[in-house]
C-alpha cells in the first residue's frame, strides 16, 4: 500500500483512516468505502486509488491532492441583520486556520471579529493519536458583546458584556460527525451599563472559572439551510470557587434539530432549552431569546432569564435554483414557534409565547440571505433582512460558522 501526493499530511494518518492491512482480502466496495473515509477527512481536494503490479497480489496506490488553500487559510465574513424590532447589528470577522503544524496534525485556530460582538480567539488544536480521535485544545478568548436590555418588551438600556479567559479542553471525536469535550476555564467577566438606569444591575469585573462539558453531533449537509441531517448540541458549565470563580452555579443548554427533504421542498423541526439547577445565574450568563434564529418576531436578546424552552417547525418550498452545482437556491415558506422564558430579568410572567413567520431566503454567492416577516402572541412583529455570517444571539441555536 502506497500513498502519493502528500506534502503536509502525514502518511500514517491516511493509512490509519484507510483501515487496510497488507495481505488483506478486499472487494471493490470495501476499497471505495476506505477511500471515501479518507476524502471525508476534509484535507484533500481529491482521493483516487488504483491497483498496480501482480494482478494476483496487487499493490494499492492511493493518490491524493491536498487542498490548494494553505498552509495558512484566512477567511473574511460580513454579517448584517436589519429589522423593524430594533437591535440592528453587523459583524465583520476574519477566521484563521493553520493546519498540520506538526506530525500529529496540530492546527492553529484564530478569530478576530468586530461589530455587535467583538471577539479575539486563539487556540492550538492538537490531536494525540494517528486517527485524530483524541485531542487537547488550549486557548485564550476575549469578547465584548453590546446588547439592548428590555423591560416589559421595551428597550430600557444598553449593556456591554465583557469576558476574558484562558481555557484548556480535551476530548474525543467519533467519526466525522460527533465530538465530546471537557475542559477548564479561568478569567474574568463583567457587565456594565452604557446608559445609567435605576434598579438595573451592573456587575464590575469579577473572577470567572469552572469546568465545561459539551457534546455535538452534526451530520447535516451544510450549516446554512441544511436540506438533510441531524444536529444535537449539549453544553454544561459549572462555576467553581476552587477554580477561581466568584460565584458557584451551573448552566445547562441543549438543542435538537432535524432537516429532511420532501420532494423539492424542505421540512425542519427543532427543540431547544436551558436551565439552572444550582446557585444563582450571574447577570452576564442569563439565557437569552430573541432574533431571527432563536425566536423570530422578538428583538435581539429581548428575553433574558434563568430557564427557557422553544419548539419550532417550518416548511419551505424551493422556488429557484440559482446554481445547482454550488447549492445556491431560494426557498419560500413559513414557520411556527412556541417558547417560554422563566425567571426573567424584568420580573414579567407571561404565558407561553407563540409566533409565526413568513420567509423568503436561500444560499447565494454572497452567503445566506433571508427576508422574514414575523409576529408573536405578545403583539410583537418584525420585518428582518439578514445577509452573510449570522449575527450571534448568545443562544445555543447560533450556527457554528
Amino acid at each position: 500500500m502506497r500513498v502519493v501526493g502528500l506534502e503536509r499530511v502525514e502518511p500514517a494518518y491516511v493509512a490509519a483512516h484507510l483501515g487496510l492491512q497488507s495481505g488483506s482480502s478486499v472487494d471493490q466496495r470495501q476499497l471505495a468505502e476506505a477511500v471515501n473515509e479518507v476524502f471525508s477527512l476534509g484535507d484533500f481536494d481529491s482521493v483516487q486509488y488504483s491497483l498496480v503490479g501482480d494482478p494476483e497480489r496487487p499493490d494499492l496506490r492511493v493518490e491524493v491532492a491536498e487542498k490548494a488553500l494553505g498552509p495558512n487559510i484566512l477567511r473574511f465574513d460580513l454579517g448584517v441583520a436589519v429589522g423593524t424590532a430594533g437591535g440592528n447589528a453587523f459583524v465583520l470577522a476574519a477566521d484563521y486556520l493553520r493546519p498540520w503544524i506538526n506530525t500529529r496534525g496540530g492546527e492553529v485556530h484564530g478569530l478576530l471579529q468586530v461589530g455587535r460582538t467583538a471577539a479575539f480567539d486563539l487556540s492550538l488544536y492538537q490531536p494525540l493519536d494517528q486517527l485524530h480521535s483524541w485531542f487537547v485544545e488550549p486557548g485564550v478568548r476575549a469578547t465584548r458583546s453590546t446588547e439592548d436590555l428590555y423591560l416589559d418588551d421595551e428597550t430600557a438600556t444598553r449593556y456591554n458584556f465583557d469576558a476574558v479567559y484562558a481555557y484548556l479542553e480535551g476530548g474525543r471525536v467519533f467519526g466525522t460527525n460527533a465530538e465530546l469535550r471537557v475542559g477548564l476555564r479561568n478569567g474574568t467577566q463583567r457587565a456594565t451599563r452604557d446608559i445609567a438606569f435605576p434598579g438595573l444591575p451592573s456587575v464590575p469585573k469579577e473572577a470567572y472559572g469552572g469546568v465545561i462539558a459539551s457534546y455535538t453531533y452534526d451530520d447535516r449537509d451544510r450549516d446554512a439551510l441544511a436540506s438533510n441531517g441531524w444536529l444535537h448540541r449539549l453544553r454544561y458549565y459549572r462555576g467553581l470557587d476552587a477554580l477561581g470563580s466568584h460565584r458557584e452555579y451551573d448552566r445547562l443548554e441543549g438543542v435538537l434539530m432535524r432537516a429532511w427533504p420532501v420532494g423539492r421542498n424542505l421540512v425542519t423541526a427543532q427543540v431547544a432549552g436551558g436551565a439552572n439547577f444550582d446557585g444563582e445565574l450571574p447577570f452576564y450568563d442569563l439565557f437569552t431569546l430573541g432574533g431571527p434564529i432563536s425566536f423570530p418576531g422578538l428583538g435581539l436578546g429581548q428575553l433574558r432569564g434563568t430557564s427557557y424552552w422553544t419548539g419550532t417547525a417550518s416548511y419551505l418550498v424551493k422556488v429557484a435554483d440559482i446554481s445547482p452545482l454550488f447549492g445556491h437556491l431560494f426557498y419560500a415558506g413559513g414557520s411556527l414557534i412556541a417558547g417560554d422564558m422563566s425567571g426573567r430579568v424584568d420580573a414579567v410572567h407571561e404565558p407561553t409565547i407563540l409566533g409565526a413567520s413568513l420567509l423568503l431566503g436561500g444560499r447565494t454567492p454572497l452567503g445566506p440571505l433571508a427576508l422574514s416577516f414575523s409576529t408573536t402572541s405578545t403583539e410583537e412583529w418584525s420585518v428582518v433582512v439578514t445577509l452573510g455570517r449570522p449575527v450571534e444571539e448568545r443562544a445555543i441555536t447560533d450556527p457554528a460558522w
